[in-house]
């Protein structure tokens, strides 16, 4: 298989990044495709061959945000640490990337209302639920959590966590959303399954 044309690959960065750039400084529904292409010194027929639309651009922006914040999470595991902790650490350290985005985070909120990232959003959070629910049922057969169902503990650990993650996009309110994310977690794990290095 003959490999991507490197030029290829850049001029596409090229507009993704100027597109996110846009982002920092207005709202998504202001940007136009012209103005993309203008940030990125492309024509507009080269923004074309690269997206098929806006939306398209807006796609391929949420993947790679949220493949850097699933990176960041991995980053934050701690292979001596138990499940809860890593589970803390994990979603604490995807939100306060979050929290840092500045302008670009307000993209996040309103990209849920396009169909497209809407789409590749709910595959991220399948994706996500079921590695949560192999995490729990994991921990369970060993007794190092609750008696709960795995995969509804899943489904409600990643949608509590998504409902976080706007919520925060709005409001900003980090520390006190952590708190409530930590609470959650806590209450699916006995006490002594806790190692001694958990913070209160």
């Amino acid at each position: 298989m003959a490999r991507r044309d490197p030029a290829v690959r850049n001029t596409k960065k090229v507009i993704a990044e100027a597109a996110m750039s846009l982002l920092s400084e207005r709202s998504y529904s202001q940007i136009t495709v012209e103005e993309i292409a203008a940030q990125a010194g492309v024509t507009k027929g080269a923004f074309y061959y690269y997206f098929s639309d806006k939306e398209d651009v807006a796609k391929d922006l949420w993947h790679e945000i949220w493949e850097g914040l699933a990176a960041d999470a991995q980053k934050a595991l701690d292979p001596d640490a138990d499940l809860p902790t890593n589970l803390q650490s994990a979603f604490r350290a995807m939100l306060d990337v979050l929290s840092n985005l500045g302008r670009a985070r307000f993209f996040l909120g309103e990209a849920w209302t396009l169909p497209a990232v809407e789409v590749a959003g709910r595959n991220d959070q399948i994706a996500a639920t079921s590695l949560v629910k192999t995490l729990l049922a994991d921990a369970h057969s060993t007794g190092q959590s609750m008696p709960v169902d795995a995969d509804a503990a899943a489904h409600v650990l990643v949608g509590a966590f998504a409902e976080a993650v706007l919520y925060i996009l709005e409001t900003g309110n980090t520390e006190p959303t952590l708190a409530v994310i930590d609470r959650v977690i806590d209450s699916l794990f006995p006490v002594g399954a806790r190692s001694s290095n958990i913070r209160p």
